[in-house]
């Protein structure tokens, strides 16, 4: 079905995942998961030429120095066809054509009234004569979500930008009628770049309520909100940044529908998302290491602390010296923080959760190169920031070297792990770290199997197993 949306030109964040360990042992070649890129996009291709590309004619460094996280960016371009082709109404038509799409988990549909967002979604698949009407009789704004699940060339520019950034970009397009308004005054819990595809936007942004937020906000009454630090009338080809915390909303005018692309990305990716996962492991190191922190607390310390003994004089100095002793130990917790570690437990459900990694039409098929079955070959990664390497010990005390990578991830279910596919990685014994290491050390080149520092049937396991995962690129001697 079509949705005949005839009002437009066609010229113009997840849950944890659970790893499932792959036993290496005899290797065949994987299947990849493609974002094939059919038509040269309208963007380069390359993460840090796609970002210079997305914020020009700024630069990143100057991007980054004076917006991000500070203030709203509008890029006046006044070039309607900056965007060519990134998705269009076209595409849209597209989607309903090949996919069954879902109330609530692929498709919105929503119109402000009396200053909060009423939702007209129905309930399971959508039709697209519903859509239609939904857009052209009821006025209702028609938000798609995450579309790179179904575009090609959304896939590819959303990849590049987790590349860039290191953690998760989420995506949503929005389609709305003229002199239409489909959501309240709000602010989100992400970094958010609009990019103006078809047709005029009215944006209105208000000061946060409080900077960068953990959380989005819920509608929010124009009453409470302040009047606008910025009004912008955003263009075809335009682009408006702001940072999360920002309250926004935004309207068509009389003179047609809109079509933008929501790019969105750094949830719950501060400082204290790295701490909430680093202390935990370090009060626990602590406990082991310094006995300090294994002492009892003071006899009877509940008589002078809490609530209720706050302004009590008698007790005072009692509370002083207990407030002391705890700030004291807690300024020690630094000192077993295990920074790696935490990183590296962070790093796992990104890996898991991003989208895979762009493949030309140019590019082969894998596995690259012959498969190794003696010492005269030559190994070196293929996407060393794709894949990661950690050491988990089992509940029975063994460690293991797991390397788990992006390579083979589902396009289909980014920012939506349900019934998605268990991620696999592989697990060596722990006596290979040192030779993984190495190989992300010497990333970009080639590495001779006898100089991996392990004996020779360990070395060939070990690049039989990523070459097998097409982790590694070989030749022979």
């Amino acid at each position: 079905e079509s949705l005949h949306l005839d009002h437009f030109s066609s010229s113009s964040m997840p849950p944890k995942t659970q790893k499932k360990r792959k036993t290496v042992g005899e290797n065949q070649p994987a299947k990849k998961s493609k974002i094939s890129v059919e038509l040269a996009p309208v963007f380069p291709l390359t993460p840090e030429k796609l970002f210079e590309w997305l914020v020009s004619p700024s630069n990143a460094s100057g991007f980054f120095d004076q917006y991000w996280e500070k203030q709203p960016l509008h890029v006046k371009r006044n070039d309607p066809n900056f965007y060519g082709k990134l998705f269009a109404l076209e595409n849209v038509e597209e989607i309903f054509r090949a996919h069954q799409l879902v109330y609530g988990e692929n498709v919105n549909v929503c119109k402000l009234r009396q200053g909060k967002k009423v939702s007209h979604n129905k309930k399971g698949v959508v039709k697209a004569d519903d859509l239609s009407k939904a857009f052209h009789k009821d006025g209702c704004t028609l938000q798609v979500l995450q579309p790179q699940q179904f575009s090609s060339t959304l896939c590819t520019m959303n990849s590049l930008l987790e590349e860039f950034f290191g953690c998760l970009v989420g995506a949503n397009v929005y389609l709305t009628p003229t002199g239409a308004q489909g959501l309240a005054p709000h602010h989100d819990d992400v970094e958010v770049f609009i990019l103006q595809l078809e047709g005029t936007k009215h944006w209105k942004l208000y000061k946060p309520m409080l900077e960068l937020p953990r959380d989005y906000s819920p509608d929010l009454d124009e009453a409470d909100i302040g009047e606008p630090i910025m009004e912008v009338e955003l263009k075809q080809g335009d682009m408006l940044y702001f940072p999360r915390g920002t309250i926004h909303q935004a309207k068509t005018q009389s003179d047609g529908p809109s079509t933008h692309i929501t790019l969105s990305t750094y949830q719950n990716n501060a400082w204290f998302d790295f701490l909430m996962a680093a202390l935990p492991t370090a009060l626990v190191n602590a406990f082991k290491q310094n006995i300090e922190f294994r002492r009892g607390l003071p006899r009877q310390y509940l008589d002078y602390v809490g609530q209720v003994h706050k302004d009590i004089a008698d007790v005072r100095s009692m509370r002083e010296q207990f407030e002391n002793h705890l700030k004291s130990l807690a300024g020690q917790l630094p000192n077993y923080i295990d920074v790696d570690a935490t990183a590296d437990v962070l790093s796992t459900d990104f890996v898991h959760s991003r989208l895979p990694p762009p493949i030309h039409k140019d590019d082969e098929e894998g596995p690259y190169g012959p498969m190794p079955r003696s010492e005269n070959i030559l190994i070196k990664l293929r996407q060393p920031t794709r894949t990661r390497m950690m050491l988990e010990t089992d509940e029975d005390g063994e460690t293991s070297a797991i390397v788990f990578h992006s390579i083979n991830n589902s396009q289909r279910h980014h920012m939506n792990s349900r019934d998605a596919p268990e991620p696999e990685s592989l697990r060596f014994p722990a006596h290979y770290a040192p030779t993984i290491v190495t190989l992300f050390t010497r990333q970009g080149e080639f590495v001779n199997v006898s100089e991996l520092g392990l004996p020779p049937a360990d070395a060939l396991t070990l690049a039989a197993a990523l070459w097998a995962e097409n982790l590694v690129e070989t030749k022979e001697i």
